[in-house]
């Protein structure tokens, strides 16, 4: 094969890799334009994941989504209360505007318990340790 061809199946072969991961991710709920406010509305406490599912878009997406991942299963077990949820912000347009995302990945915490349920956003490091 030409080098053009192995670079197309090597990109294939990433975006199918990042969309098992980040589709699949164990305890990791996928939200869409259908569901995201009546999940994170149940939710006492959210932790929302907004992020491009094309890895060469964005390459940081994959290794946040799996740190995501990590995240899900620690909470599972000591924070059932919390939602670990993703949406994949390009394609999921209404929920993306209605937050203001014109670029991605971003990361929302919402708190039943604050008014109106406001999003907090999170500036901190991407390694499941900081969440």
């Amino acid at each position: 094969p030409t080098l053009n061809m192995t670079k197309s199946y090597m990109m294939i072969g990433l975006i199918a890799v990042a969309t098992l991961c980040l589709a699949n991710a164990g305890g990791v709920v996928n939200l869409d334009d259908s569901n995201y406010e009546q999940k994170i509305a149940e939710a006492k406490f959210a932790f929302v994941y907004f992020y491009n599912g094309d890895p060469e878009k964005c390459p940081e997406c994959v290794e946040i989504g799996q740190e995501l991942t990590k995240l899900a299963e620690a909470a599972a077990e000591k924070y059932p209360d919390v939602l670990v949820a993703q949406i994949e912000g390009p394609t999921n347009t209404a929920a993306s505007e209605e937050y203001g995302f014109k670029s991605f990945p971003g990361i929302l915490f919402f708190r039943s318990d604050i008014e109106n349920f406001s999003p907090i956003d999170y500036e901190g490091e991407g390694q499941s340790s900081y969440f």
